[in-house]
This record gives structure tokens, C-alpha cells and sequence, in this order.
């Protein structure tokens, strides 16, 4: 799976299957089913609503052709995760994508790397995220989990990314 930079900005990272790349599968009885699904764990959208928690705000679970992505981890990811029904697991995860590093799209970042690699005991997965997410005085990633990761990569405008 290819992730890509959206319209030259990093804002919004772009899923792309390569060309050929099958969405559907034949399921039982011959019906046609969809490879892969989308899960909200939360739609909060703007600061107050993420404040008083009037929606919650726990970003998206992606999992597609047998890759599964974590989308902007925002407050109560893990929680929301494991509550889902049928449970969502963190040690599946392939990648994890943070946009940008607001706090209601990277409050959860650090715990569910934590979780994807088993608690630290088990590193794997990676990480697409922002510069300022990763440098400087003030980065949501906290140093401590990188070495969980299999490997970390910073997004730039229109650079092709492979996952999976």
C-alpha cells in the first residue's frame, strides 16, 4: 500500500492501491465482499467538542488488503480500540499515521506504539508522522517509544510512502 502526501501538503495522507490491486474477494456462496474496512473510534473534529468530549475522539482504524493503519490516535484511541465490537487489537497494527500534531489527533500516539509493540517487548510496526511531531522542543513522539518502532518516516509533500 502506498501513502502519499495529499495535493503537496502532509495534512492528510492519501491511501493508493497500486493499479491492479484487488479490493474484493469472492466470499461465501460466490458474494462479493470488500477487502478491508474503515472504523471510526471517534469524530470530535474541533477543540471544544474535543474539550468537553461531546463526541468521542479516538481517530480511525484503516485495514486494508490485510494492512491495518491507525489514523491521527486523538484521546481515548486504546480504550475506544478495545471496546470496539469485534475488538480491535494494536498488536495487528502495520503503521501508525499521524497528520499533524494537535491533541486531538496525537494525544494517544505514544500508547499505541507502546501498544502495537507488546508493551515495548516486541518491536515492530511504523510510523508516519510530521517533522515537528518527531524535532525540536516540543515533539508529541515521545523519544522514549522510537525504539519500539521498526521505523519511523516524516512525512514530506508528494513523497510516496510503502506500508504493508
Amino acid at each position: 500500500m502506498v501513502l502519499k502526501g495529499y495535493l503537496g501538503w502532509p495534512l492528510v495522507p492519501l491511501l493508493a492501491l497500486p493499479s491492479g490491486y484487488p479490493t474484493q474477494r469472492a466470499g461465501f456462496g460466490g458474494r462479493i465482499e470488500a477487502m478491508g474496512y474503515v472504523k471510526f473510534l471517534g469524530t470530535a473534529g474541533a477543540r471544544f467538542v474535543v474539550d468537553r468530549q461531546l463526541r468521542f475522539s479516538g481517530g480511525t482504524w484503516i485495514e486494508l488488503g490485510g494492512t491495518q493503519l491507525l489514523l491521527d490516535p486523538g484521546p481515548g484511541t486504546l480504550l475506544r480500540a478495545r471496546r470496539s465490537r469485534p475488538p480491535l487489537d494494536p498488536l495487528r497494527l502495520d503503521a501508525i499515521l499521524l497528520s499533524h500534531k494537535h491533541l486531538d489527533h496525537s494525544t494517544d500516539v505514544n500508547v499505541m506504539i507502546e501498544a502495537m509493540a507488546d508493551g515495548g517487548y516486541k518491536r515492530r510496526g511504523a510510523l508516519f508522522a510530521p517533522a515537528d511531531a518527531l524535532e525540536g522542543d516540543d515533539p508529541v513522539v515521545l523519544r522514549y517509544v522510537r525504539p519500539f518502532l521498526e521505523r519511523i518516516e516524516t512525512w514530506r509533500a508528494g513523497e510516496e510512502h510503502v506500508v504493508g
